[in-house]
């Protein structure tokens, strides 16, 4: 099987030569690799140029005449790949030699249509932590129930027809206009997945093929959690925020995410993928939950309204794991300093 990588580049100097040698000593070569730039300033297309001139691959490179986002710019460079396969690539993790064989065999051997593997998390120095994203430890038959944290591009690889059948009812002038206002909408991995979900096979393999760098400056991760646990603490109770509009504005935009998804959903004619109306109603679940939220953080209110509006959603499973979507255990540990202190 002929494997694309799709990779997306900006500003990405201290890694990218890191994660692009790793590709070069890959067990199973790829067709080619395809480079999204979305506007770097720094040197990155230097050291994107002094690859290719060793690549022992056809390295292709594109350069964004707009900043199109991650998201964006991951279908873009997936729509230009040629392969069979295409395997998503960020610029700075750092590939195991036998990424692509393995995921290209999972493809081929089980008739799969998405293959999703583990990664280990490191930090900016390459120091492994104890941290496995995603962790695949439950099993394939939790893909079926929609756990977006499973959804990392670095650990996925995708066959082209995923691909082509997404972007079928794509516009990408709705994409833009969201991206102007908002900025990126949701991931390009958590549309390929959920796009999948009961109805294409999506197949796991129980191994750790990617060094998945978490250095503070990535798109989807923060630095915090390959800090020691006396450190998060630390960082948690300093980072309190009071102003509501830190709470409203992410809710405000997964509102307005999911008007986005559907849009989407309203151009699918023939059929309305199961997993995209799944998430769209996880979205608007989301967003619920966090504009109620943000009411405990407005001054205006007394603590009487705090502990009422805390004691709802409390009621409704609101901080619990096992409910999705969930505001986790420390938004309950915040809102309940705010609650009470206040």
């Amino acid at each position: 099987m002929k494997i694309s990588i799709a990779m997306c580049t900006y500003n990405g100097r201290e890694f990218i030569a890191e994660q692009l040698d790793s590709l070069a000593r890959q067990t199973s070569q790829p067709l080619e690799l395809i480079i999204c730039d979305d506007g770097s300033t720094d040197n990155t297309i230097e050291l994107i140029d002094n690859f290719r001139t060793h690549a022992p691959f056809p390295v292709h490179l594109y350069r964004n005449e707009e900043n199109l986002g991650f998201t964006g710019n991951f279908f873009k460079a997936a729509s230009l790949c040629r392969g069979e396969g295409i395997a998503f690539c960020d610029q700075d993790d750092i590939w195991e030699t036998h990424k692509l064989e393995i995921c290209s065999s999972a493809l081929e051997t089980e008739h799969s249509d998405l293959v999703i593997h583990e990664g280990r998390v490191i930090n900016s120095a390459g120091v492994r932590s104890v941290l496995r994203i995603p962790d695949l430890s439950t099993g394939a038959k939790s893909f079926q129930v929609v756990p977006y944290e499973i959804a990392k591009g670095f650990a996925m690889m995708a066959r082209r027809a995923v691909i082509a059948g997404l972007m079928e009812n794509w516009n990408w002038n709705d994409y833009l206009s969201f991206k102007r206002q908002f900025g990126a909408p949701m991931g390009h991995d958590v549309l390929v997945y959920a796009w999948c979900v009961g109805r294409r096979r999506i197949s796991s393999v129980r191994q750790e093929l990617v060094r998945y760098r978490v250095h503070g400056r990535n798109v989807t991760a923060t630095a915090d959690i390959v800090e020691p646990n006396l450190a998060q603490i630390g960082g948690f109770f300093a980072k309190i925020n009071f102003a509501p509009s830190c709470y409203s504005a992410p809710g405000l935009k997964w509102r307005a995410e999911a008007a986005f998804l559907n849009g989407y959903l309203s151009r699918c004619s023939r059929e309305k993928p199961r997993g995209l109306e799944r998430l769209l109603a996880y979205l608007e679940q989301k967003a619920s939950l966090w504009i109620r939220r943000a009411g405990m953080y407005e001054p205006k209110i007394g603590r009487l309204e705090r502990l009422r509006t805390l004691a709802l959603l409390l009621k409704l499973g609101a901080y619990f794991p096992g409910r999705r979507p969930t505001l986790g255990l420390r938004a309950l540990a915040k809102d309940l300093v705010v609650a009470l202190a206040l």
